[in-house]
């Protein structure tokens, strides 16, 4: 190999050394970039995700009532309208109205009918 050569080569072999040790810069770089963006992340989304999940359960709590009074007209138990025990969910392909009427009441009047409400004194 002739000495110009070897020259050309100890040069192409040094910038690929320094071009490799600049991406490894740079991939560290990222690296830890990436490291603070996700815990920030999830520093605040975390809390974020916690207050909605806990808002859907309080807005469930506090229309439960308007749920059972208003449901029961949608699925067509006129017996139910109002009742504490109406349940109205579906499991599997079964609709279940209550745990003593499983599939409603067929007349007008339920004779274990409880107000969803708390009476005034």
């Amino acid at each position: 190999m002739e000495p110009w050569q070897k020259d050309f080569l100890q040069m192409i072999e040094g910038i690929t050394s320094e071009a490799e040790q600049f991406l490894d810069g740079v991939l560290e770089v990222v690296e830890e970039i990436a490291t603070d963006i996700d815990q920030l992340l999830t520093e605040a989304i975390v809390p974020v995700v916690e207050i909605c999940l806990g808002l859907e359960t309080v807005v469930g709590d506090a229309t439960q009532p308007i749920i059972q009074t208003v449901q029961p007209m949608i699925e067509e138990h006129s017996a139910c309208i109002g009742c504490r025990h109406y349940y109205g969910q579906v499991h599997g392909d079964n609709l279940l109205i209550c745990a003593m009427h499983p599939y409603g009441w067929d007349e007008d009047a339920c004779p274990d009918w409880q107000s969803t409400w708390p009476e005034k004194h």
